[in-house]
């Protein structure tokens, strides 16, 4: 069970964090020049990464949740984009389409690392503990 908090709250930690960080006026903002789509990229793929590590330790892990997972991400990076609007940002398809291979390549690495996890004996140990 703290498990299971810990990394949930680290889930919305980070995701609140990435928000405040995505609403930064640009007079206010460092520069950032071309990194502007790989900073997308990593920051949706750790979010998708950390919100598939909270399906996986609340029991959820499974094709249905996990689509939702990513559906509701790319909603939400489309929102993050236009309401960038309010704060003098500007909205970019590029930005979210950033934000979507992100939320693939975050997908896919949470999979690939819960499949080897599933294969090592402490690892299913740890989360049976978890469900007690």
């Amino acid at each position: 069970m703290i498990l299971t908090k810990a990394v949930i709250f680290v889930t919305f930690a980070y995701w609140g964090i990435l928000f405040i960080l995505t609403h930064i006026p640009p007079s206010q903002a460092p520069e950032i020049g071309s990194a502007d789509k790989l900073l997308h990229l990593v920051a949706y793929t750790l979010l998708a990464f950390l919100v598939g590590s909270s399906l996986l330790t609340t029991g959820r892990w499974n094709r249905l949740a996990i689509s939702a997972g990513m559906i509701l991400l790319a909603f939400y990076a489309g929102f993050d984009e236009l309401t960038q609007i309010l704060v003098g940002r500007t909205a970019s398809w590029r930005d979210w389409s950033a934000d979507l291979i992100g939320i693939t390549m975050g997908t896919a690495v949470c999979a690939a690392v819960i499949h080897l996890f599933r294969q090592n004996r402490l690892m299913q140990l740890l989360l049976q503990q978890e469900k007690k």
